[in-house]
């Protein structure tokens, strides 16, 4: 017994010496001497070298030559120190930092620096089970030295502020996933030709720098399958490099190009292998800057650039030597935005719309894309708005099929812009909105260069005018305006314009629709071949049969008719209690040559109606909302409704709508269904005598409470109440 508790004693001696702290007291000198060790960190302690379980606090200037390996339980570097760990021997020498009670294990303050230098390597490791934090700068330019984060290795955190540089003729970092974290607004730098990022887990808003590339860029050394990279931005003043790739695929948050010197930052130089850069933020480039998406000798492998955030390129991307699957896709659950410098995309590159319907990217700037017969814009899902901004998009590859999809759920809002150099259909899938397709197709008379432009207009301000009674009566109150360019341009053989897109196409005879063309002063009529929800032209400029006589003459087509071909559209019909009249308010779409008239129609009963207020009105008054009063309301409940009649006798009512005269008071008009079927829901019709505030229960026919509804504001008037069960 005597002897175990003498074992307990010696093992406890044993722990004060492995917990020694060892200050450094320099300036400059080998590890090894010392002299330049204290056990106080102003010198009036212990002097001695450090044993390999020591702390170790470094918190001034120093220069320590590494002379040997070492293992100290920690390093500390403090109070603002600017420290110099070099290695002037021709040994490579390994420091190993860790094993002890103290944690961190091993620490850089913010304000602090450690340069790891010397003709001959340096490696710091972290011991297994230790940590490390840099929160100031650890800066590597020896000869092969590094930072060893390796699989199985204590844990390396790089803290917000905190950056790890490389340069020089230094080695590279290694990491895994486990064992090197780098937090937002960390930084890991190389400064230097070549070197490499390391594998780690990069917080999105953590930094990768590559600043002193040359002929190399620094490489990543994990690809999409093991993590994502935070943002990473490559300024190389200095880089020439034209044949160096990456060649893998990757994950980043933002892309930023800001200087690639006078040469490129290449992404494949793979000619077979389909590559993707993820980059689930923005991708920014810098004027004076060139991205090569691949610089294969040539290829027709997938190469992308996914783009989940904003493209704002004032460089240039570009790929070479036919590399014709390079493919710029806008991706992404949010919206986004596209910004890019005048012939700012070029080559054989494809740009391609792929977010979930009803999402734009809008644009800032004209788009143009690549003269290349290669070079095609797919419309997979969400929208390219240029409207927003007044820009126009240019799809310069003069084929046929250089647009790929286009409907409602994908297409232009706004001008779309393209070459033809074919005989063949060139579809416009534009519109004005997210929530309609306003598709046109032209189909060119031969294949002579011409640009063509289409914009569709949600409002045709000719639409009451130069109309032809009996041929051309209506003209429906959207167009699109067409135009061309070239020495000698195509004809068109036939327009095609697609109304079953739009939300409102105000077509109620498809078979009798006709293309119509406004000429400056009137509509000609180019006659209709109905397609289903479609309309093309069966005439041409001259009246001839299409397309034998083609379109020759370009700007605002519609489609139109005779009287019934588009309908009278009551848009909508309300009224308010104001003191004792009631005032009614309502607008019609009533685009024609002709008039209507208008009854405003009162009832006591709601059954038996009677005209009370008449007038007549054309297309051009239709464009403002109608109103009139009633003085002189019936007692209680008055009934109201509009009634219209076109030129030839057809009648179309409004909804009926109730207003209750009297002081004050409310009456349930009406309440459907009822009972509320299985989608459970109804409206409840009130009129009240003044603005008010209603609670509205309902119980079934048990006497259940179903629904309750507090403080719905109602005004003095008719008043219509959705309500979801």
């Amino acid at each position: 017994m005597k002897k175990f508790y003498l074992l307990i004693i010696s093992i406890s001696i044993m722990n004060s010496v492995i917990s020694a702290t060892k200050y450094w007291i320099g300036p400059a000198g080998n590890y090894s001497d010392g002299s330049r060790w204290n056990s106080m960190s102003d010198g009036t302690g212990s002097p001695g070298a450090p044993i390999n379980t020591d702390n170790i606090v470094i918190d001034r200037n120093a220069t320590i030559n590494i002379d040997g390996n070492y293992f100290p339980s920690s390093v500390s570097v403090i109070n603002n120190a600017i420290v110099t760990f070099g290695n002037v021997s021709a040994t490579a020498r390994t420091y190993t930092i860790g094993g002890g009670a103290v944690s961190p294990a091993f620490t850089i303050e913010a304000g602090s620096i450690l340069s790891i230098t010397g003709t001959a390597a340096i490696t710091i490791a972290i011991a297994t089970g230790s940590t490390a934090s840099v929160s100031g700068i650890l800066e590597v330019t020896g000869a092969n030295s590094k930072m060893d984060h390796s699989f199985g290795s204590g844990v390396t955190t790089v803290k917000t502020g905190g950056r790890i540089r490389y340069g020089g003729v230094s080695g590279n970092g290694v990491g895994a996933t486990s064992t090197l974290v780098l937090e937002a607004g960390s930084i890991y730098e190389v400064f230097k030709n070549g070197g490499s990022f390391p594998t780690a887990t990069y917080d999105a808003n953590s930094l990768l720098l590559n600043t002193g590339a040359v002929t190399s860029p620094a490489i990543f050394s994990m690809n999409s399958a093991t993590g994502s990279y935070g943002n990473y931005e490559f300024n190389s003043p200095a880089s020439n490099n034209i044949s160096t790739g990456f060649n893998n695929d990757y994950t980043f948050n933002n892309i930023t190009i800001t200087n690639t010197g006078s040469g490129k930052w290449i992404y494949s130089t793979n000619p077979s292998t389909a590559y993707t850069l993820t980059i689930n933020g923005n991708l920014t480039t810098a004027s004076g800057t060139t991205i090569e998406i691949n610089a294969a000798a040539s290829g027709s492998q997938a190469t992308i650039f996914l783009v989940k955030g904003n493209l704002i390129n004032t460089g240039m991307i570009t790929e070479s030597n036919a590399n014709t699957g390079s493919l710029i896709e806008m991706g992404g659950a949010g919206a986004s935005a596209i910004s890019t410098a005048a012939n700012g995309i070029s080559n054989d590159i494809s740009f391609k719309i792929n977010k979930p319907a009803g999402v734009s990217v809008t644009a800032l700037t004209d788009i143009t894309l690549p003269n290349s017969s290669f070079s095609r814009l797919t419309l997979t899902s969400g929208n390219i708005d240029m409207l927003t901004n007044n820009k126009l998009l240019f799809l310069q590859n003069g084929a046929f099929t250089a647009l790929i999809g286009g409907t409602v759920n994908s297409h232009i809002i706004g001008k779309l812009k393209r070459n033809s150099n074919q005989i063949g259909g060139y579809g416009f899938p534009v519109s004005n909105n997210a929530a309609q397709l306003a598709k046109a197709t032209i189909t060119t008379s031969s294949p002579n260069a011409t640009a063509w432009t289409v914009d569709f207009l949600p409002v045709n301000i000719n639409a009451g005018s130069g109309l032809t009674a009996g041929v051309i009566d209506i003209v429906s109150d959207y167009a699109w305006d067409i135009s061309r360019l070239g020495a000698t341009p195509s004809n068109a053989d036939f327009l095609t314009f697609f109304y079953g897109g739009l939300t409102s196409s105000q077509v109620l005879i498809p078979a009798q629709v006709k293309v119509v063309h406004w000429n400056g002063s009137s509509w000609n009529n180019l006659g209709g071949t109905d397609g289903g929800g479609s309309v093309d032209n069966s005439l041409g400029s001259t009246g001839g049969a299409a397309p034998g006589d083609p379109v020759t003459t370009f700007s605002p087509f519609a489609i139109g008719g005779t009287l019934g071909t588009l309908p009278v559209l009551i848009e909508y019909f309300s009224g308010i209690r104001i003191n004792s009249t009631h005032k009614l308010t309502w607008k019609i779409n009533c685009t024609g040559a002709t008039n209507i008239t208008i009854n405003v129609e009162r009832s006591a009963d709601g059954m038996n109606f009677n005209s009370m207020y008449t007038i007549t009105a054309d297309a051009l008054r239709c464009l403002l909302p109608f109103d009139n009063t009633d003085i002189n309301p019936c007692a209680g409940m008055n009934y109201y409704r509009i009634k219209t009649t076109d030129a030839e006798g057809k009648v179309t009512y409004s909804r009926i709508i109730s207003l209750l005269n009297k002081q004050s008071s409310l009456e349930i008009v009406s309440f459907s269904p009822n009972p509320v079927l299985d989608n459970n829901y109804a409206k409840l019709n009130v009129a009240s005598a003044q603005k008010s505030y209603l609670k509205i229960v309902i119980t079934d026919m048990a006497g259940k409470t179903v629904y309750v509804r507090k403080n719905i504001a109602i005004v003095a008037g008719s008043n219509q109440l959705p309500l979801n069960f």
